[in-house]
């Protein structure tokens, strides 16, 4: 969660600077259509539009083209919302995304209650997405984007679910997730999951 929150960090500091809304509106819609492979990154613009920023990043002799989408909605009186998309490219494939959104629209959320009925070593990737649903994040390993380049030292892949609430302050009172890692053998190696509540 790291990563999210120290990006959602900086969103705070530039709804302050420029009133109740930050960032720029995206096509978040199509993050649904996202797998790793499916994007190169000559597409993504015409996919979602213009993104909020893009970065460069190298580990091992990989570059990673990190591109972010954010936009943020701060109520006179009420809560903040905010849509984020994380999109990593490594060798001009898409490798790795996160989709997280506290809008009602399409809230993202982790339902921590199923998590008895998963089996390391035993369940597959169609038994968690019937479980769970679609992931809002997948990555292969190994990664740089901050949830999946910390649980890739024993997983070939990784899932992840995530859902968060910001109280009027602008501060985090809730975040849950669920991250899912798997083998070369496409089943569970391991996963994690927590709701947090301030």
């Amino acid at each position: 969660m790291k990563l999210i929150i120290s990006l959602l960090a900086s969103m705070f500091a530039i709804s302050i600077l420029f009133g109740c809304t930050s960032g720029y509106k995206f096509n978040y819609e199509r993050y649904i259509d996202l797998d790793i492979y499916k994007v190169k990154n000559t597409e993504y613009r015409n996919i979602f539009g213009k993104p909020f920023e893009v970065s460069d990043m190298y580990a091992s002799g990989n570059k990673y083209e990190i591109v972010w989408y954010h936009y943020g909605y701060h109520p006179f009186a009420g809560n903040l919302f905010t849509r984020n998309l994380l999109l990593e490219f490594r060798s001009e494939e898409l490798n790795g995304y996160l989709y997280a959104s506290s809008f009602a629209d399409d809230k993202t959320v982790a339902d921590l209650t199923k998590m008895g009925n998963i089996k390391i070593g035993v369940s597959t990737k169609d038994d968690i997405t019937s479980l769970l649903g679609k992931p809002y994040g997948k990555a292969l390993c190994p990664s740089q984007l901050g949830d999946f380049k910390d649980n890739c030292a024993n997983a070939k892949e990784i899932w992840e679910w995530y859902a968060f609430k910001f109280g009027y302050t602008n501060k985090l009172i809730e975040k849950k997730y669920i991250i899912i890692m798997f083998g070369e053998d496409g089943k569970v190696a391991d996963f994690k999951a927590a709701d947090i509540k301030d």
